[in-house]
């Protein structure tokens, strides 16, 4: 992205996984980024997107892509070293580790800012580091033990209020890899992951054939509360927080995702539904909405004051019996996509269709004003 006044271009770009031509033809990820290039029309703002293999450390230049309005077509461009890169990046193999370790040893000999900084994203990242950090400021989220640190005797006793816990990856997304432990009986205990259900007679030997296939190093346990449902299905609501430029965090988009029947992933990706608050909630929606940004805010600047500027975090929040949320956690590279798919379940004319949209708009907009507002700062 680069900021344009009359006389002068400040540069700023986009790092994301895409690669290939085809990359950019067939991937969901460039209707986000087109829409921050819509957004930016009235700001003077032109937005650079690149991969890390697109960066050119000899001549600290950007062999990138632009979106063409003219053409509607990826075009390449070169730019200048920028001021700060807005990270979009995801690690998910050995390939894409690899070309964001060497990305980020060339960024460590210059004074390009990354947003989100790598600080906030280690903390975030690992979901036990995190979980430790709402621990020390008392922020309401749920139990959780480092694997590791457990024998399946002492995890029993751990586990004896509550029946079922869930064994979680430390470094995970997308609910893979999240397995449920359930005590059906006194000496019957249920292994579940996703539709896969393997039953047990005692804990040894359901940890011997988990530890068989999983690093226990790497997964931490974690209790089930008795949390709020919607027409018997588990839910939870996704929050998007945003700096506005000014090192004040904001509450800019919010929706809810309703798991399959019957299981506890709510993921998008895992078969999720797409729901408003509105419709869950009724009448208490403003309520709840208000509760949640409290938290969220709250939380939001904890972590300012942790770690420093950052641009952006997703929260996702569970709701007990009460009503009362608690933190479950923290992505540092939230999606949008909720509140699109959320404004589909309503008719065009609906004022939610309209109100959903909005926060999809709003929050690629965002982006751009607090990268403006940061570099007219600096100079």
């Amino acid at each position: 992205m680069s900021i344009q006044t009359p006389n002068k271009t400040y540069p700023v770009a986009v790092l994301c996984n895409l690669k290939t031509n085809e990359d950019w033809k067939t991937s969901r990820q460039t209707y986000f980024f087109r829409k921050i290039v819509l957004e930016s029309q009235d700001l003077g703002v032109s937005c650079v997107f690149f991969h890390p293999k697109d960066w050119r450390q000899e001549k600290q230049e950007i062999y990138g892509r632009y979106y063409n309005l003219r053409t509607t077509k990826w075009e390449r461009k070169t730019i200048p070293r920028p001021s700060f890169i807005y990270t979009r990046y995801r690690i998910f193999n050995a390939e894409t580790r690899q070309y964001w370790l060497q990305f980020k040893e060339a960024c460590k000999q210059t004074d390009i800012k990354l947003y989100n900084p790598i600080a906030l994203v280690k903390l975030v990242w690992d979901k036990v580091k995190f979980h430790q950090f709402l621990e020390e400021y008392q922020f309401p989220t749920l139990e959780a033990h480092v694997l590791e640190n457990y024998t399946p005797k002492s995890l029993a006793e751990l586990m004896k209020i509550h029946p079922i816990f869930y064994l979680k990856p430390r470094k995970g997304s997308q609910g893979d890899g999240i397995f449920q432990v359930e005590q059906l009986v006194e000496t019957q205990w249920k292994l579940t992951n996703k539709n896969q259900e393997t039953i047990y007679p005692n804990l040894d030997a359901l940890f011997s054939k988990f530890y068989l296939k999983q690093d226990s190093n790497q997964y931490f346990a974690q209790k089930s509360l008795s949390m709020r449902t919607y027409q018997g299905r588990n839910f939870d609501i996704r929050v998007l927080v945003q700096n506005n430029g000014f090192d004040e965090y904001q509450m800019t988009g919010i929706g809810l995702r309703l798991a399959p029947s019957k299981t506890n992933l709510s993921n998008l990706s895992q078969g999720g539904t797409p729901t408003s608050l509105e419709a869950v909630f009724g009448e208490n929606a403003l309520a709840i909405r208000q509760k949640v940004e409290a938290l969220c805010l709250a939380i939001a600047a904890r972590l300012h004051q942790k770690i420093g500027t950052f641009l952006e975090i997703g929260f996702d929040i569970l709701m007990d019996n009460s009503l009362e949320p608690y933190m479950l956690e923290g992505n540092t590279k939230p999606s949008r996509w909720l509140f699109f798919k959320i404004a589909e379940q309503y008719a065009k004319s609906h004022p939610l269709h309209h109100q959903y949209l909005n926060m999809r708009k709003q929050s690629a907009r965002q982006i751009l004003r607090f990268f403006e507002r940061k570099l007219l700062n600096s100079k």
